[in-house]
């Protein structure tokens, strides 16, 4: 037996106020007649569509007023008849028995391979070091990594305010106090 169309309308308007709060009514609305179109006919949507149903109140009035027309319900919705359940709990049955043996014979093959394979119960090894192999530490912290030694040097340096080697620094030195120097010798000319 099938449940009125009146019902299921009621239902969707209710179910798209509950689900989109946020929006505005005419627009939960529109949801609401969209999600009806897709549970009657096409040849009914199309008569709905051809009336310019703008609610749907007016999509169940046009659906009602054809169905008494024609004399029959074109919509079957939330319907199921007993045949169908049992062939699709049959199949749902068989569906689940051949995964479980798939499930038995994959465990088997797994259980015969060699151990570091089968990883399932062992917490994973961290990867550690990639330039000394260890496991202690990573990269960033070995002792061969010649990068961080730098940057540690420079940080002691400005710890102890000295100035970090820097070529651009030095060469930046060299060219003002070759100027300066220059400066220097124009005014020496000037005064002979």
């Amino acid at each position: 037996m099938s449940e009125s169309i009146a019902a299921l309308a009621d239902d969707l308007r209710q179910l798209a106020q509950r689900a989109y709060q946020d929006l505005d009514i005419h627009s939960q609305e529109r949801l609401a007649r969209n999600q009806l179109y897709k549970q009657v006919s096409p040849d009914m949507q199309c008569r709905c569509i051809d009336n310019g149903c703008r609610t749907i109140t007016d999509a169940v009035n046009v659906i009602e007023r054809y169905e008494a027309v024609l004399g029959t319900h074109s919509t079957f919705v939330r319907a199921l008849s007993e045949e169908s359940s049992t062939n699709s709990d049959t199949d749902m049955r068989k569906c689940l028995q051949r995964i479980e043996s798939r499930l038995d014979r994959l465990e088997k093959v797994c259980s015969k391979g060699p151990p570091f394979q089968n990883s399932r119960h062992k917490k994973p090894q961290s990867p550690g070091c990639f330039g000394c192999k260890a496991n202690d530490h990573y990269w960033r912290d070995c002792v061969n990594n010649t990068e961080r030694n730098r940057l540690a040097n420079t940080n002691n340096m400005l710890h102890h305010n000295q100035q970090p080697p820097n070529r651009m620094f030095e060469q930046k030195h060299n060219v003002l106090d070759g100027s300066s120097s220059r400066r220097q010798m124009n005014d020496n000319r000037s005064e002979n």
